[in-house]
């Protein structure tokens, strides 16, 4: 992320408390040399309760309430200069990153039934997303040692990076009877949404949603 490059990565490497224990790790000189781009996410349960409200036989609204806890791993380069390297080239090194995010998504649109009988129904759904996301933690790691990354603002200084981002998204259903009050109904849903970590941050991207939610009639 550009924000690990502006923020983060370059503190813990001039760090006095933590110069030693590196230098004692590369023991030659060492540079960052590229920072990494997008995270990449874990796939993780996501919990949830949905309600919904029939219009007619064919058209419905809804709105669900999903949390899930989430975590990722980057990889950073580290440049070192070993002179007992046979090669013209110099060493390098990957580093991850860890985050540990929760987020929460607030989802609420409509779904239009394209099959259905007395039993079983396949829709379509499209709607919009709230989410608010919090950092849980957020470090890296090198010769096992984990060490923390500040995500710094200098008006709150106290401030875990998070906040609210939006959406749009559309999905995929299927509901039938497993009994005369009780529904089944595995679902694919795909939203493109903003991420709201901090001014700096705030990534948009393609997320996808697999389940099965148990809907009472």
């Amino acid at each position: 992320m550009e924000s690990t490059k502006q923020h983060d990565i370059p503190w813990i490497f001039n760090n006095p408390n933590y110069r030693q224990e590196l230098n004692e790790y590369f023991q030659y000189p060492f540079r960052i040399s590229e920072y990494p781009l997008q995270p990449a996410y874990k796939s993780e349960i996501e919990l949830g309760v949905h309600a919904g409200y029939e219009i007619s036989k064919k058209l419905s609204v809804f709105m669900e309430m999903n949390a899930v806890q989430l975590d990722y791993e980057q990889l950073f380069t580290v440049t070192i200069e070993d002179p007992r390297n046979q090669s013209p080239d110099p060493v390098y090194e990957q580093i991850p990153i860890i985050g540990e995010e929760n987020r929460f998504h607030l989802n609420f649109g409509g779904q239009f039934n394209y099959f259905q009988n007395e039993t079983q129904a396949a829709y379509i759904s499209f709607f919009g997303n709230i989410n608010n996301v919090s950092m849980r933690r957020n470090y890296i790691v090198i010769n096992n040692i984990e060490y923390p990354i500040h995500h710094f603002d200098a008006n709150r200084p106290d401030l875990r990076p998070g906040g609210v981002g939006y959406g749009l998204g559309a999905g995929l259903g299927y509901r039938f009877l497993l009994s005369e009050h009780i529904l089944m109904n595995p679902y694919y849903q795909l939203y493109r949404t903003q991420i709201n970590m901090s001014e700096e941050i705030q990534p948009t991207g393609i997320h996808h949603s697999v389940g099965i939610r148990i809907l009472w009639n």
